[in-house]
């Protein structure tokens, strides 16, 4: 009977000892599940915003990588133009010819709208730059307005810039058309 009692005394100690060790076990368990949960919430919460950002950003940096691209051509163009200009002027001096008076009026007034026109290209030159400074920033806090904001002007410079060109090169294209 001894054995017995101190057989049951043991069990009765075990599970007194299983019994008090568990229940904070499962009480730290369910708050440690719980907090866990919420991590993995704000987690998936977080990407789908930056998934948002990113969408929108991309659309307006492949339409502004595109028109930076656009704007490229049309300068090599110009740069071909008066490439072009520059060798028919000095084939005309070469070869002595002189032009006639009526001429060098409309190519003095051609060269003075260019001149307005590469002093108004000046003016923007730089714009860009400056817009972009703090871009890093403004999506590192997942400023949406501000970057909406920013790269719609940045679209709008870059269309201005192109405008702009492309009167150059219109210029220049008749310049080269009115010189024999």
């Amino acid at each position: 009977m001894k054995k017995t009692t101190s057989m049951m005394t043991r069990i009765l100690i075990t599970v007194l000892v299983l019994f008090s060790t568990t229940v904070p076990i499962f009480a730290s368990t369910a708050t440690e599940t719980q907090n866990w949960k919420e991590k993995v919430t704000e987690y998936q919460e977080r990407r789908q915003e930056l998934a948002v950002l990113r969408s929108s950003v991309h659309d307006k940096v492949v339409t502004i990588r595109t028109n930076r691209l656009e704007n490229k051509v049309i300068w090599a163009q110009n740069q071909e133009l008066r490439a072009g200009i520059k060798l028919e002027l000095n084939e005309l001096r070469e070869s002595g010819v002189v032009l006639d008076e009526n001429l060098k009026i409309q190519l003095k007034g051609l060269t003075e709208q260019l001149k307005t026109k590469y002093a108004s290209l000046k003016e923007t030159s730089g714009d860009i730059r400056e817009l972009t400074v703090g871009i890093k920033e403004l999506i590192k806090a997942r400023d949406t307005e501000a970057l909406d904001d920013i790269y719609a002007q940045v679209i709008d410079i870059q269309l201005l810039r192109s405008e702009l060109l492309s009167e150059i090169n219109a210029l220049l294209s008749e310049i080269s058309a009115l010189i024999p």
